[in-house]
């Protein structure tokens, strides 16, 4: 079938058969390929941060192939828009991503890539519109769950998530300006447009049989927010550089607030501390009193056992004394009807 498909669209289009044995090679992996697909047992679930970091690698080694893909065409085309290259080019991805511990499918990996794509732009636009001062807030890193839900934000995207996609943005931004802009968008399909719609909204669409026209560079998105830096620093120069970015446009446009505002934020801390204080000193002197307690308690077993003790060693004594006498009395009894025995003898 992929032969047939192959043949009509030759027919079509002629610059698909451009490559001669190039094209059958590709026939003979795609036929190999549908035949390891029989064979994959696909991983279902949840998404791994490993198993989204290989797809973003993946995402953006297919870019950086199909850039230098449309380097290669002929000017004035515009290579294979279809739903087929489409599928191709996720099938591609999918490859990439099983090469490296990936068992996903090429669906799971659209998907997937749809979701990433869709919570960045969410948070790159909030992080934009803070920059630029148009709402008050912290930083999107500094925000707690239920607060991101309410934002209407993501509320489990990953630093080094953000990161990864920022660097596939701009490496893709750059890609498109080089190669002249007019043939990475023809070549783009619509769902990836829509994808990116945000990062590159100011980015014009040219008709395709303006291929032979000079074409306008794309614009470049507007400079992003700042993004927290990998993992391996620690978390409170996050925080430092996000409330620097936050604190700085709120300073501009209200002077005389910022006072009250920190005002305000060191008195409720030092409620919180208080309160914490409170707290503590409430728990050691529970706890001094639960111990002196216990210690009360081991003195008067102490003092039951050693009475106990006297009281046994009494009983003891007074059994003794008991049966001593009781013996004595036996010797005298005895020794009396002796001495009555032999008197009645010598009479």
């Amino acid at each position: 079938m992929l032969k047939k498909d192959r043949i009509e669209m030759e027919k079509k289009n002629p610059l698909v058969g451009v490559g001669g044995e190039e094209g059958e090679e590709e026939e003979e992996e795609e036929e190999e390929e549908e035949n390891e697909d029989r064979c994959r047992e696909y991983r279902k679930g949840n998404w791994s941060l490993n198993e989204t970091m290989v797809l973003i690698e993946a995402k953006k080694m297919d870019y950086e192939r199909r850039a230098q893909r449309l380097k290669e065409l002929p000017r004035g085309s515009s290579g294979i828009g279809s739903s087929r290259a489409q599928e191709m080019r996720w099938k591609w991805v999918e490859d990439c991503c099983w090469r490296h511990g990936c068992y996903r499918s090429q669906n799971q990996c659209n998907d997937r890539w749809d979701n990433l794509m869709r919570d960045y732009k969410k948070v790159r636009a909030y992080e934009l519109s803070l920059s630029a001062g148009g709402s008050p807030g912290l930083s999107y890193w500094k925000l707690e769950r239920h607060e991101r839900k309410e934002k209407n934000l993501p509320s489990n995207l990953l630093p080094e998530i953000y990161e990864a996609l920022t660097e596939v943005v701009q490496r893709r931004a750059m890609a498109e300006k080089a190669s002249g802009g007019a043939c990475a968008a023809a070549a783009r399909p619509v769902q990836e447009e829509s994808q990116l719609g945000g990062a590159s909204a100011s980015m014009p669409h040219s008709s395709p049989g303006a291929g032979s026209q000079a074409p306008e560079p794309p614009l470049i998105a507007p400079p992003l927010p700042p993004y927290p830096p990998p993992h391996s620093r620690p978390m409170a120069t996050i925080d430092s550089e996000d409330s620097q970015h936050t604190v700085s446009p709120e300073r501009k446009r209200k002077r005389g607030g910022g006072s009250s505002s920190s005002r305000s934020n060191s008195m409720e801390l030092s409620s919180a501390i208080s309160k914490c204080a409170s707290i503590i000193a409430g728990a050691l002197q529970a706890g001094e009193q639960k111990e002196e307690t216990r210690h009360k308690d081991l003195v008067s077993i102490e003092e039951r056992k050693a009475k106990l003790e006297e009281s046994k060693s009494e009983m003891s004594s007074q059994s003794m004394d008991g049966l001593a006498s009781a013996i004595n009395k036996l010797a005298s009894s005895i020794l009396g009807l002796a001495t009555d025995r032999m008197q009645k003898l010598q009479k």
